[in-house]
């Protein structure tokens, strides 16, 4: 009985321990250097923190091609940094997922040696319609 009650005092001593612990680990984590924008039609399936990105086009058009830019955020609004000189000519329909990138050269390495967070600068559907940042230069 003496033994199970020691037990108990050292696991409740212990437990916030843990909390402690597992709040560094946290706190360790890499930041997601992704740009979400409202009203983008390309959004990221999962946070990028690596070398990869997979977006997801959540818009009603298929969209033909998209170019990626490099943001800077300082104050509310974002500012493009640089904008990446080749679209990617990705056919990607309503609701599908994007190739993974994952290069050493890719947007998010390229962004992130930037200290900038990767976003989507431009979108070119099917029709021929566009959408593009509102992000300011």
């Amino acid at each position: 009985m003496k033994r199970i009650a020691f037990a108990l005092r050292a696991l409740l001593l212990l437990w916030p321990l843990g909390d402690v612990i597992n709040a560094g680990q946290q706190a360790d984590a890499p930041k997601d250097i992704y740009l979400r924008e409202k009203g983008s039609p390309l959004v990221p399936i999962f946070p990028v923190t690596g070398s990869a990105v997979v977006l997801k086009n959540v818009g009603q058009k298929t969209i033909a091609s998209y170019t990626f830019a490099c943001f800077q955020r300082r104050g509310r609004k974002p500012k493009i940094d640089v904008v990446f000189e080749q679209p990617e000519r990705d056919s990607v329909p309503p609701n599908e997922t994007t190739g993974e990138y994952r290069m050493d050269a890719t947007p998010p390495n390229r962004c992130r040696s930037r200290r900038a967070l990767l976003g989507v600068y431009q979108v070119e559907f099917n029709d021929g319609t566009s959408w593009e940042t509102t992000a300011s230069r």
